[in-house]
């Protein structure tokens, strides 16, 4: 419980519940509470789980529930049902950050932390064909091309999807540059 109120004070939210944890930040709480976590991917499992908690006032801790990424439309239906009526202090958990909108409303924090961070280097398009052709041979399968050139250089990356293939296209190329 305690890596719990210390993720929650970290990121300024106070303990008013449902709450829901999405990426990085909830593989770390898994990885560092001792609190029992609900794993929940099908609709039996939590039709389970709501039928063991409905009527229950109060936990000595919070309910976990996690994989939520993973339930059916119609599993969706009886959780948010879960939700509204229970007085339980309730932490929803997923890894990938596709909860539904309506799900989302019925949640008073949302906490959010991509699991990778991601750094581009946002070269201009000059620059960035320099790196590339420097560091690519020509052999490179175009895809694998397409995906360096993304993270080097995004607006060359748009640009060359631009201007088509055609015979002025080097000039044309230069003259944006």
């Amino acid at each position: 419980m305690i890596h719990l109120q210390r993720l929650l004070k970290s990121q300024g939210v106070s303990e008013s519940y449902p709450i829901a944890i999405v990426g990085s930040l909830y593989r770390t709480l898994k990885s560092q509470t001792e609190l029992p976590i609900r794993r929940v991917t099908t609709g039996e499992e939590l039709f389970n789980l709501v039928s063991n908690y409905t009527g229950v006032r109060s936990l000595g801790i919070p309910l976990l529930i996690e994989d939520l990424a993973y339930l059916p439309p119609s599993a969706l239906q009886l959780l948010l049902k879960f939700l509204e009526e229970s007085t339980l202090n309730i932490v929803l958990l997923s890894t990938y950050d596709v909860l539904s909108p309506a799900l989302l409303s019925r949640i008073k924090h949302f906490i959010k932390a991509p699991i990778e961070k991601t750094q581009s280097n946002l070269l201009p398009p000059k620059k960035g064909r320099e790196r590339i052709e420097s560091v690519l041979s020509s052999d490179t399968h175009p895809l694998d091309r397409i995906r360096y050139q993304g993270k080097e250089s995004p607006a060359l990356y748009r640009i060359e999807n631009q201007i088509p293939r055609r015979p002025n296209r080097a000039k044309l190329l230069n003259i944006i540059e």
